[in-house]
């Protein structure tokens, strides 16, 4: 499959099956029930697929990053909620999955104005928590991605904070950044971190206790 780690992560059910990523599906079929089941996001673009479109999905980032590593030639790590048998346990009732427990341990900042349908108001808004999770992954790079998961977290909730912070003085709110696509919220993290607004992340990071929750 001739795809470099730097093009925007979309992939169809057909290359997803191509990449033999361990402890997935190996065929389509199985993967179109995968993408639902986890309620993976999608766009469609002029195919040969039914309707003339082809559907191409976003995996998400711990997925990306095992995809990445199958790309460069090595050998991801079998996915961690999937390891006891093989057998996929029932999906958490959002996206983020294991970074939604571990998020509650952090300073979270909840959304003042979410009133979409299913959810509450002042509720903290996992899918672009996700979302800036996907951003710093993509701006700070492997080093960065191979650092512990609630290390990881500290710095795409200070990006989710600061994003949730100019909201409130925005007309749209929250919603203005909901409709950004992580492609753009990459653009959003490295306008803040210019600015001075976020904590940069760097390997000498990890060698500094500078750092405070």
């Amino acid at each position: 499959m001739d795809r470099t780690v730097t093009e925007v992560n979309t992939y169809t059910a057909i290359e997803l099956a191509e990449l033999r990523l361990p402890g997935f599906p190996a065929s389509r079929k199985n993967w179109y029930e995968l993408v639902a089941r986890e309620q993976w996001r999608v766009i469609e673009k002029p195919g040969k697929g039914p309707g003339g479109v082809r559907r191409e999905y976003f995996p998400p980032p711990e997925v990306q990053a095992m995809i990445d590593a199958v790309l460069r030639g090595e050998t991801p790590p079998v996915r961690e909620r999937r390891r006891q048998n093989a057998i996929r346990p029932e999906r958490a009732p959002t996206p983020v999955g294991d970074r939604r427990l571990a998020a509650r341990s952090l300073e979270v900042k909840k959304s003042p104005n979410l009133s979409q349908a299913g959810r509450v108001q002042g509720a903290i808004d996992y899918l672009l928590l996700n979302r800036c999770f996907a951003a710093c992954s993509t701006v700070y790079g492997a080093n960065y991605q191979k650092l512990p998961m609630t290390r990881q977290l500290q710095f795409a909730v200070d990006f989710y904070n600061a994003l949730i912070g100019m909201a409130v003085n925005m007309k749209g709110g929250v919603a203005a950044f909901q409709q950004l696509e992580t492609h753009a919220l990459v653009e959003q993290l490295r306008l803040l971190l210019q600015m001075g607004v976020v904590k940069p992340w760097s390997d000498a990071c990890e060698s500094s206790d500078d750092w405070v929750i």
